[in-house]
C-alpha cells in the first residue's frame, strides 16, 4: 500500500493567531478531520492517506494546501497579481505548480468546516483547475462534482462528502499534478 501525503502548510502570521483562533492544536484537529475525509476516499484503493502540517516536499501524486489568514495574504495574489477564488479559498495553477489556499479569517472557526473547505480546494487541485481543459477530470466540480464538498455554495462542518465526491477523488489519487512548494 502506498502512502499518499496531504501536506498542510501553516502560513498564518503570529499576530493573527489569537484574533483568528488559530493554534497548533487547531491545526492538528483540522489535519485529523481532513485525514478522515481522505480515509473515506481511499477505501478499496491502494493508497494510505496521511495528513501532516510540514514543509516537506510532496511526491509526484501528493497534495499541498496552504492555510493563510485572509485572501489579502494570498500566495496566488502575490504571484499573479490577481484575486482568485472566494473569500474562503482558491486553487489556481502557476508556472511552478498548483496552489491551493484556505483563508481562515473568513470561514468558521470549527475544524471540520476548515477541513471540508481544504478538501474542496484539493478537489479543484486534482480534478478541474488544470490550464488545459483536456487535462481535467471534470470541467467544473461545482456542477459535475456531485454536490456535497464539491458545491459552489458555502461549505461548513455539516457539508457532506458524497459518493460522487469520493468517486472523483479516487480517480485523482493517480494524477500527477505538480504542487507549488514556494514559501
Amino acid at each position: 500500500m502506498s502512502v499518499f501525503r496531504i501536506i498542510c502548510r501553516d502560513r498564518i502570521p503570529a499576530h493573527a493567531r489569537t484574533v483568528r483562533h488559530w493554534s497548533p492544536e487547531k491545526g492538528t484537529r483540522v489535519a485529523s478531520e481532513l485525514n478522515a475525509l481522505f480515509l473515506r476516499v481511499a477505501v478499496g484503493v491502494d493508497y494510505q492517506p496521511t495528513v501532516e502540517f510540514s514543509d516537506a516536499t510532496p511526491g509526484p501524486k501528493e497534495l499541498v494546501v496552504y492555510f493563510l489568514e485572509t485572501r489579502e495574504s494570498s500566495i496566488i495574489k502575490r504571484l499573479t497579481h490577481q484575486t482568485a477564488g472566494t473569500a474562503a479559498g482558491a486553487t489556481i495553477p502557476v508556472a511552478t505548480g498548483m496552489i491551493s489556499e484556505v483563508y481562515i479569517a473568513n470561514i468558521s472557526v470549527v475544524p471540520g468546516a476548515i477541513a471540508n473547505l481544504a478538501f474542496h480546494e484539493l478537489m479543484h487541485n486534482k480534478l478541474d483547475a488544470q490550464t488545459n481543459p483536456r487535462d481535467r477530470v471534470v470541467r467544473d466540480i461545482h456542477t459535475q462534482g456531485g454536490g456535497g464538498l464539491a458545491t459552489g455554495d458555502p461549505i461548513n462542518e455539516r457539508t457532506p462528502l458524497t459518493p460522487r465526491n469520493i468517486e472523483l477523488m479516487r480517480r485523482g489519487f493517480d494524477r500527477e499534478i505538480p504542487q507549488y512548494i514556494g514559501p
